[in-house]
């Protein structure tokens, strides 16, 4: 072996003697301990007490303590309940399954909360076959259509007339069928049977109401809820209250008189629901008529007109 080749072969050995002892080195050392990993706390969500049916109940049925119970949900829905004796006593508008949630829309609670701010429930008398025809029933939107007919006799109506009294109108009985009725799957329409409707009419359009319904019919024609086209009353002369208002009113008491309730307060008379043009006729009758003014005549002195030739003179006597 050459000289070259053994220095060669030692290098290699030295070599393999150190990765043996680094080996031997690494394989003595204990293992390094593994770095916990720190999870980070997650909270539970928050569980909210909601109120459910515990047993299946019909429509109409009265509920009690043993008929409901509460469970958790990680939502409150809106309009539901979280006490129980809440609705002890209060009866049920729907059927309901177990475990159902009870809202407050599933309730009997009388028309009374079906009515918007300013809004009064009126009974009306309608026409029964106008009910059936119209396949009218409770929740719908109609327009108010009156007939009035000539009254020769009072002079309030000079003409028969038809026209729309009010517009988009809430139903919310008719007959015996009602908002707040029992909805069932077998739910039959009473409008067959229907001669009174239950309307939800803002405070200051309830005398016109009332005085188109005595003197005349009334005819409701139903209307879609998404129809937002209304009459514009601004084109139109403005009605007149049967009581006047005092003549020392302030700026602020002459702005207290447009609100609903004294408007209600004022009154309207059948003159004023008949038609405008029936009112420019009375005021006209009711108007004395000026006397016709003569001018003083001035008295003109006689004369006689004289011709001589081509001349003319007149002579006064």
């Amino acid at each position: 072996m050459s000289q070259i080749s053994k220095i060669i072969a030692s290098i290699l050995v030295v070599l393999a003697l150190l990765l043996t002892a680094f080996a031997l080195y690494l394989m003595a050392k204990p293992d390094a301990e593994p770095i916990p990993v720190v999870m980070p706390e997650t909270t539970p969500p928050p569980l909210y007490n909601v109120v459910v049916a515990s047993e299946p109940l019909k429509a109409g049925a009265m509920l009690s303590s043993d008929k409901i119970k509460i469970e958790q949900w990680p939502i409150q829905p809106e309009h539901s309940f979280s006490d129980p004796s809440l609705l002890e006593g209060r009866h049920l508008r729907t059927d309901l399954a177990p475990g159902e949630l009870i809202q407050d829309s599933m309730l009997m609670k009388g028309l009374a909360y079906y009515l918007e701010p300013g809004e009064r429930a009126i009974t009306v008398p309608i026409q029964a076959d106008n009910a059936q025809a119209s396949r009218i029933e409770a929740g719908d939107y109609v327009d108010i259509f009156f007939l009035l007919k000539r009254q020769s006799a009072t002079g309030e109506v000079d003409t028969s007339q038809s026209r729309l009294l009010l517009a988009k109108k809430r139903v919310l009985a008719l007959g015996a069928q009602s908002l707040d009725e029992p909805i069932t799957e077998n739910n039959q329409s009473h409008s067959a049977l229907s001669n009174t409707a239950v309307l939800a009419i803002p405070l200051e359009e309830v005398n016109p109401l009332l005085i188109a319904a005595r003197e005349g019919v009334l005819q409701l024609v139903v209307r879609s809820p998404l129809d937002e086209d209304l009459p514009d009353t601004s084109l139109f002369p403005e009605r007149t209250h049967v009581l006047t208002t005092k003549e020392d009113l302030t700026t602020e008491q002459q702005q207290a008189m447009q609100k609903p309730e004294n408007k209600a307060f004022a009154g309207m008379s059948l003159s004023e629901i008949a038609a405008a043009e029936n009112k420019k006729e009375q005021d006209s009758k009711t108007t004395p008529k000026a006397a016709p003014t003569r001018t003083a005549q001035i008295p003109t002195a006689r004369a006689i007109e004289i011709i001589r030739g081509p001349n003319s003179q007149l002579e006064h006597y």
